[in-house]
């Protein structure tokens, strides 16, 4: 959103707590872990309800959300993560889930395929991050259903709106931004 964004903040924590926790995973030292696991009570501590602001927080909540449930993913199995500070944590990654879900159902009150497909491809790869960190199953499924049969451009059909004879697909963002048009790649396997 405008001023008093915390967005790219968010991204550079979430990819730092990332780090720290690959680097615990890989070296086995916990100090990693330990620091990762004060980025994740610093987080959850502070964004206790929702997200929002202008339209554009449908990206950061897909964007962050994600970044932030696959560093939590990281950490699982650490065994110094407090009870306390996971159960925090897992409720601060339903406020991300929660908002992914909302955008894909309301697009913020446009109609479906108002938003380009990364829209709704970086929503889907939050819900079903978070859904796995939280092992919500009902979650995960409803994703599943929204990548093969959802309204907005984050659907298989809508996404690869072309798909050749010899099986290579184009999706919809292809030649207008390769940026973004590799962010849904990975939606092609899931089906």
């Amino acid at each position: 959103g405008p001023s008093g964004s915390n967005f790219a903040r968010s991204q550079k924590d979430a990819l730092a707590i990332y780090c720290l926790a690959l680097r615990w995973r890989i070296t086995g030292d916990t100090n990693f872990a330990e620091k990762a696991i004060q980025g994740c009570d610093a987080w959850s501590s502070v964004m206790t309800n929702s997200v929002g602001g202008d339209s554009n927080f449908a990206l950061g909540v897909g964007i962050c959300g994600y970044e932030f449930a696959v560093a939590g993913e990281a950490l699982r199995g650490y065994t110094n993560w407090s009870q306390t500070s996971l159960s925090n944590y897992c409720n601060f990654l339903k406020i991300f889930a929660a908002g992914n879900e909302g955008f894909l159902a309301y697009h913020n009150g446009t109609c479906d395929s108002h938003y380009w497909a990364n829209w709704d491809s970086c929503n889907l790869a939050s819900v079903m991050a978070c859904a796995v960190f939280l092992d919500d199953t009902n979650m995960f499924n409803r994703t599943v259903t929204y990548i093969k049969q959802g309204r907005g451009n984050g659907n298989m059909t809508s996404f690869a709106w072309l798909v050749h004879t010899n099986g290579l697909a184009q999706q919809q963002e292809s030649a207008r931004d390769q940026a973004h048009s590799m962010d849904g790649i990975a939606w092609m396997g899931v089906a």
